[in-house]
């Protein structure tokens, strides 16, 4: 489970982005940093902060329309 916590610092990391690259390094070091291993994670909960991240991260970190399944 993810902590609102490193939900919220995801999410402000992919804020400042400019890159779907940075975004993926933004997300994957706040969970590292965390002590979080990204595999112990549910698939429902890195789906609902990756779909956060992908909402917040500037247009230019998306270069092509984003759809994302719900």
């Amino acid at each position: 489970m993810i902590s609102q916590q490193i939900r919220n610092n995801i999410v402000r990391r992919a804020g400042t982005v400019t890159t779907r690259h940075e975004l993926a390094d933004a997300i994957y070091a706040e969970l590292l940093d965390a002590n979080v291993n990204p595999q112990t994670i549910p698939l429902s909960d890195l789906k609902s902060v990756l779909v956060e991240a992908m909402r917040v991260a500037p247009p230019s970190a998306m270069p092509h329309p984003v759809s994302v399944a719900v």
